[in-house]
Order: structure tokens, then sequence, then C-alpha cells
């Protein structure tokens, strides 16, 4: 079960490190640009990043758990349980990930810059 926590902790660093906007600057003064993009990252990073995240780990562990104990036995349901939580919490964390991203696409654009992903 540990080689399961460990993809799953590299599967969500891999997500949270690949989320970055990217513009087209051509004619932009960049200057502005450093300013704009500085604010809306500032914006972004005034949102709380972890709502739902613990809740959704307890979800998965009471699911996982319960399953464990009805097809296995005491080690089996904290196994699947403990898979399950770090499973569910990390969905939940790159679901932020994603949101805090799309704040920072949207801003950008809301200011007139293009968004190219």
């Amino acid at each position: 079960m540990k080689k399961i926590a460990l993809i799953w902790f590299s599967l969500f660093l891999v997500g949270c490190a690949s989320n970055r906007v990217i513009v087209d600057t051509k004619g932009v003064d960049l200057q502005q640009y450093n300013i704009d993009l500085a604010e809306c990252n500032a914006y972004r990073d005034s949102l709380p990043t972890s709502d739902g995240v613990g809740e959704s780990a307890v979800a998965g562990f009471i699911v996982g758990a319960a399953l464990g104990a009805i097809f296995g036995n005491s080690d089996d349901a904290l196994d699947l349980g403990t898979s399950a939580a770090i499973e569910s919490g990390a969905e939940k964390a790159i679901s932020n990930g994603h949101e805090q991203n799309n704040i920072v696409k949207n801003c950008m654009a809301q200011r007139g810059y293009s968004v190219l992903n």
C-alpha cells in the first residue's frame, strides 16, 4: 500500500506542477503584463486551496475501509481505507489546483490577454 501512496502523491505533484497560464505576448507591454499577472496570481493566492480535501479524504477512508472489511479482514480494511483516503484527497487537491489555474486564466482574459491554454 505504501507504493500506491507514493504513486498518488507523485501524480498529485505532476498535476500541480503542470498548472501554468500561457499567454500570447506578441505586441504586449511586458511590464504591464507582469503587473497584471502578479495581480491575478495574488487574487488566486487569496483563495483557500484546501477546500474539501480533508472531507474527501475522510469519505474515501470510510468507503474504502468498509469495502475492505466486507471483502477481507481488518488489515485489508485499513489498507483499502488508507489508499482510498489518499486517492480521494489527492483528486480534490488536484481539482482545486485546476480551479485556481482557471481563475488566473479568466482574470488575464478579462484584462484583454489572449490565453492560449
